[in-house]
C-alpha cells in the first residue's frame, strides 16, 4: 500500500486531528497493515485484547450482536478495538465481521503510548462514545 495513501488515512482520522508531523510520523513507523477477507471475524466478544486497535481504511465491516445480528455498520476512517484495549478488563467487549475484504491499520498501543501520550485521553473518549450507542 502507497506510502502516501496512508498517511492521508491517518490524518483525515478523528483520533489524530492536530498531531504534529512528529507525532504523525512517529503512528506511521509503527503501524502494521492489515487485510481481512470477506466473512473474518476481526475482533470477537470476550477475546482477550491484548493492546492492538485498528483503523479501518477500506471496505466494509460489521458490529455484530452475540446471536449474529448487524447492529452497525463499519467503514473507512473509523476506529476498532479501543475499547478492548483502554478497559481494565482486557477483553473484547463486541464481535466485528468483514462484509466486503478490509484493510486497516493497526497500532500496538503498549508501543506508542509513551511517545504519544494524549493517545489515551482520546481512545478512551472514543471508547465511551462507542459503548454508550449500544
Amino acid at each position: 500500500m502507497e506510502f502516501e495513501m496512508v498517511r492521508d488515512a491517518v490524518k483525515k482520522c478523528g483520533l489524530f486531528k492536530g498531531f504534529d508531523e512528529e507525532k504523525l510520523g512517529y503512528l506511521l513507523m509503527h503501524l502494521e497493515i492489515k487485510e481481512f477477507p470477506e466473512g473474518a471475524t476481526i475482533y470477537k466478544k470476550g477475546d482477550e485484547a491484548g493492546t492492538d486497535f485498528l483503523l479501518l481504511i477500506g471496505g466494509e465491516a460489521c458490529l455484530t450482536a452475540d446471536d449474529g445480528r448487524m447492529l452497525e455498520p463499519l467503514g473507512t476512517c473509523q476506529i476498532i478495538g479501543e475499547l478492548g484495549v483502554i478497559s481494565p478488563r482486557q477483553k473484547r467487549t463486541a464481535t466485528v465481521i468483514s462484509m466486503k475484504p478490509v484493510k486497516a491499520l493497526k497500532w500496538d498501543y503498549a508501543q506508542i503510548k509513551d511517545r504519544v501520550p494524549e493517545l489515551e485521553s482520546r481512545l478512551k473518549d472514543l471508547a465511551w462514545k462507542h459503548a454508550s450507542r449500544w
